[in-house]
């Protein structure tokens, strides 16, 4: 009984945020087209333009991402830096860093602003210490110092670079009242992206920790419980409901003023191949995010779905449909990124501008065009990806 109060507790907050949740939904889209009529007052060419809106609609603070790939650097340059971390690091002597004032305070600072920090759309996993021993071990094999006090000062000097160009694009432009508030309103919207992708992933966390729970009491597996809708989870936690689904074979369509209608199988799998309005075009073109340093880039293709199950090289060139918490490590050691959806305040355009990697966002088909070991030309001044 107390376990359903709380679920329907959190049920209830929840739906209540999503009502704010979804503000900035389209207006990264909105805000491009406004600012382009600004941008545009000097002549300047398509890709110019779209490179200043990038960074007039950046926000004022660093991303929660940036903040994380902080403080986790900083923990791999405190080993580094010690030998007797380095040694504890090598014999998983937990003891050695529970003992090690400095490495507490950074730990027990991740843990407590990034918890959420391991939650996917599936499921979650605590900050630990055992397991990010594990992380830090894997992170820093064959590193040097040198490289995470370069990682921190980048992260640092993009943030400021963003700044300073920003500065200098409105010392430019000669502004009216309406057009400043205009670009405050970009860089609000950015933010909240920002806010709203750490109350999901907050959400998500609690969640999924709740649903661990019923399937431990209802003794079934986590994916009979994952795959209830909100309204089935307390008749299934009472033994009133019993449901099996297939993970891969449910098509759930919403309509207004209708009741949801779900399908399964092979009935699931041909309607959601009908929503997907399957793109035939060979070419790939979309907005670009960020423009790195070279106008060309060359490099391999490499299709991520799933970051936590999926290999990734670094210097592969990263594709998928949308970017999230978890992919930021695979973003950061990516040559650059291309991504199916997105806009210009969203997940991967933020993170890639702060990292300085080449992005190219909503390209609406760059999934299902490319391939794995694909060697690819990426125009980042046009938005343009080809095979070669």
């Amino acid at each position: 009984r107390r376990l359903i109060e709380i679920y329907e507790e959190l049920l209830k907050v929840s739906q209540e945020w999503w009502y704010y949740g979804v503000m900035g939904e389209d207006k990264g889209r909105i805000i491009a087209e406004k600012l382009l009529t600004i941008v545009k007052k000097e002549k300047i060419s398509k890709s110019e333009a779209q490179e200043r809106i990038n960074i007039l609609a950046h926000p004022k603070n660093k991303s929660i991402f940036a903040l994380e790939r902080e403080v986790f650097s900083k923990m791999c340059a405190l080993i580094l830096s010690k030998e007797k971390l380095k040694s504890a690091l090598n014999n998983k002597d937990i003891s050695v860093f529970r003992s090690d004032e400095k490495f507490m305070i950074l730990f027990n600072r991740y843990q407590k602003e990034f918890f959420y920090f391991w939650t996917n759309f599936y499921d979650y996993k605590l900050v630990e210490l055992e397991k990010i021993i594990f992380l830090l071990e894997k992170e820093t094999a064959n590193k040097e110092l040198s490289y995470f006090k370069e990682v921190i000062g980048h992260l640092e000097q993009e943030s400021e670079k963003i700044k300073s160009e920003k500065k200098k694009i409105i010392a430019k432009l000669k502004l009216s009242k309406e057009e400043k508030k205009l670009i405050d309103f970009g860089e609000l919207m950015s933010e909240w992206q920002d806010y709203r992708k750490r109350g999901m992933m907050k959400q998500f966390f609690y969640f999924f920790n709740i649903f661990t729970e019923i399937a431990k009491r209802r003794k079934v597996k986590y994916e009979e419980v994952i795959f209830l809708f909100a309204d089935e989870i307390k008749d299934f936690l009472w033994g009133e409901l019993e449901v099996k689904r297939a993970r891969e074979s449910i098509f759930v369509c919403f309509q207004k003023d209708k009741p949801r209608e779900v399908f399964y199988g092979d009935t699931a799998k041909r309607m959601f191949s009908l929503a997907r309005k399957e793109i035939l075009t060979e070419i790939i073109k979309g907005n670009v995010a960020s423009r790195g340093k070279s106008k060309i880039i060359q490099g391999v293709v490499k299709l991520i779905k799933d970051p936590s199950k999926e290999k990734f090289e670094e210097g592969l060139i990263l594709v998928t449909s949308m970017t999230r918490i978890e992919f930021v490590p695979l973003m950061k050691i990516a040559k650059a990124i291309i991504t199916d959806e997105g806009g210009i305040a969203c997940h991967a355009a933020i993170v890639s501008r702060e990292m300085g990697v080449p992005c190219v966002i909503g390209t609406k088909n760059a999934t299902r065009v490319l391939k794995n070991g694909d060697l690819v030309e990426i125009d980042v001044e046009k938005g343009t990806v080809k095979k070669i």
